[in-house]
């Protein structure tokens, strides 16, 4: 009698574990994991915060003071890429992430036809792949390069231009002040990705302010208009 008593016991204990695990989320084991997040689009007030917001050019110079102007192409609207992406080792264990998303982004062209130089600037809408599954969205700001006998355009600069849910302890701060041929510069970031062409050198109140260039000429930002 004790026997079968202990044996229902069991039986109960078992049932209620089985039950319990229907309400545990089911993860997926297989390699690698998956996630689709959805859309993800600008803020509009982001939107109208870069410095070639409703200009016409933008003014650089080199060293030697010799002046190269762009001109300013705005997008009429903003695009949108479905972005599939896969991301190894992201648990430290060799487990591969692969998330879709959809993202919003616009851009702001400038064309050099002196230089035979052209740049995008881009705002776009990403979510915080480090952390998978997550809807922590940030604006970036991207810039995109393309000289002289170059078919396609490289990324050469990039950083989190409207921070939104972006963690912050994961965010580079810009430097406070830098100096480019006598002028001076507050709130700079100086990043390069790794592999781009060139530097780029950005800040919110002026966009690029400074860029080096195929031949390894540097140009400071001059004025907008």
């Amino acid at each position: 009698m004790k026997k079968v008593g202990y044996l229902l016991f069991v039986i109960c204990i078992l049932t209620v574990m089985g039950c319990g695990n229907r309400f545990l989320r089911e993860v997926d084991t297989s390699y690698p994991t998956e996630f689709d997040l959805g859309p993800f689009n600008l803020l509009d007030e982001t939107r109208t915060q870069l410095a070639y917001h409703d200009r016409e050019s933008v003014f650089f110079v080199d060293e030697n003071s010799a002046s190269a102007g762009f001109e300013i192409i705005h997008a009429e609207t903003p695009g949108i890429d479905s972005l599939n992406v896969f991301i190894d080792n992201v648990y430290h264990d060799s487990t591969g992430v692969r998330t879709a998303y959809v993202s919003q982004y616009l851009d702001d062209t400038l064309r050099s036809a002196a230089l035979n130089l052209e740049f995008i600037v881009r705002l776009r809408a990403r979510p915080n792949l480090a952390n998978p599954g997550s809807r922590d969205v940030g604006d970036w700001v991207e810039v995109w390069s393309k000289g002289p006998g170059e078919t396609a355009f490289r990324k050469t600069f990039e950083t989190v231009f409207n921070q939104r849910s972006w963690p912050g302890d994961e965010l580079t701060p810009p430097v406070e002040e830098v100096t480019i041929f006598n002028r001076i510069f507050q709130e700079v970031w100086m990043h390069q990705v790794a592999g781009g062409p060139g530097q780029v050198w950005f800040n919110r109140q002026y966009g690029i302010v400074s860029f080096t260039d195929g031949s390894g000429r540097q140009w400071r930002f001059q004025n907008l208009e």
